[in-house]
């Protein structure tokens, strides 16, 4: 599976969906990403950012498929474009278009939450990560239609083959995120399983672990953590 960032996605995808309404509304984008007019053009980009993403974007187009890779990957590729293109993706991605948020919402509609997961076992198994690669295609038609809208499906209303990867690696960016976040919480819960023990020492206690961690790590509250950092698209 590609490297999941957001940027990558989105220059896969190029130059889809930008005229797309669905998307429009969410990014506020709403006369594509190279308006002739400069006063058109995404804020807050100048006619000299819009032409170094411009070049970045033909260059990649045109390199082979491992060459891309490369290219959008590289932190070290010293490629104005590139370098623009990847830090407006990632200051927008997750507190302004709220990307990671719509994901979120379609994984616990589905009952593909990562956490949602873990907690239908029985026993209830956190300590054993969902593989996003056996989960991720259960939701990829549903994901795609609502960041993309209509535009983005076939005949069958199933997303159109060359957006699927694209949306696939959306996706595997939240699972990363959602990982980092409940990892971060499971370790807080067992340091307080450990002092609540300690402090009802010959009583019988229920162990915190599982018993409070839907409580403590609801979907409501992962957005929220989300918001409240920037995590690397």
């Amino acid at each position: 599976m590609p490297s999941p960032f957001g940027h990558l996605a989105l220059t896969k995808l190029f130059p889809e969906p930008w005229d797309w309404p669905t998307w429009q509304e969410i990014t506020g984008v709403q006369h594509g990403l190279f308006p002739a007019d400069d006063s058109l053009l995404p804020e807050p980009w100048t006619r000299a950012d819009a032409n170094d993403i411009s070049a970045y974007f033909d260059r990649y187009a045109a390199a082979d498929e491992d060459d891309k890779q490369l290219l959008a990957n590289s932190k070290k590729n010293n490629i104005p474009g590139l370098k623009k293109w990847r830090a407006w993706v990632s200051a927008r991605y997750t507190k302004k278009w709220g990307v990671q948020a719509i994901i979120v919402r379609i994984l616990e509609e589905r009952n593909v939450h990562p956490l949602t997961i873990m907690l239908a076992e029985d026993p209830p198994r956190l300590d054993v990560w969902p593989e996003a690669d056996t989960y991720i295609p259960s939701v990829l038609d549903a994901v795609g239609a609502a960041l993309f809208g209509p535009e983005a499906l076939n005949a069958h209303g199933l997303l159109r083959l060359h957006i699927r990867v694209p949306v696939r690696i959306l996706i595997q960016r939240t699972w990363c995120n959602l990982r980092a976040v409940i990892s971060r919480s499971r370790k807080r819960l067992e340091k307080l399983d450990v002092k609540a023990t300690a402090a009802f020492q010959g009583e019988r206690c229920v162990p915190l672990n599982i018993r409070f961690v839907s409580e403590s790590l609801p979907q409501n509250s992962i957005r929220k953590s989300q918001r409240s950092r920037s995590l690397k698209q």
